[in-house]
């Protein structure tokens, strides 16, 4: 066998998955919150906020859609295509990723320093 120093012992210790042990670097709500993140991210890419401008830059036409079938604004002999709002779209995103990140520490199932190492 290798024989690891403690460092190197200490790391691949945490990083092994074993169900009952309490070295693993995520518990099981902070798997849960981190699919759930990525899951709603994922929803909001597929559908995101559109609109529909005309000639002179002004919103004729918004919301959310599929983001392979936009729903274009038709009129009587034209049709104008919808676009995605990006900037709408980047802000949702960095919402939920921020709510994702706060939810996944308070998920956090540690115990607190002792208050000499806080002290350093």
């Amino acid at each position: 066998m290798n024989a690891l120093d403690p460092e190197e012992r200490h790391f691949s210790e945490r990083v092994t998955y074993d169900a009952g042990s309490r070295n693993t670097i995520m518990n099981t709500r902070q798997r849960i919150s981190l699919a759930v993140a990525a899951s709603i991210v994922l929803l909001m890419v597929l559908f995101p906020p559109y609109v529909v401008k005309n000639y002179k830059g002004m919103v004729i036409k918004a919301g959310h859609g599929f983001l392979f079938a936009l729903p274009p604004y038709s009129e009587s002999n034209c049709s104008i295509p919808a676009t995605v709002n990006a900037s709408q779209l980047a802000a949702q995103i960095g919402g939920v990723v921020i709510a994702g990140i706060l939810v996944f520490a308070a998920c956090k199932d540690g115990k607190a320093a002792p208050r000499d190492e806080l002290d350093k």
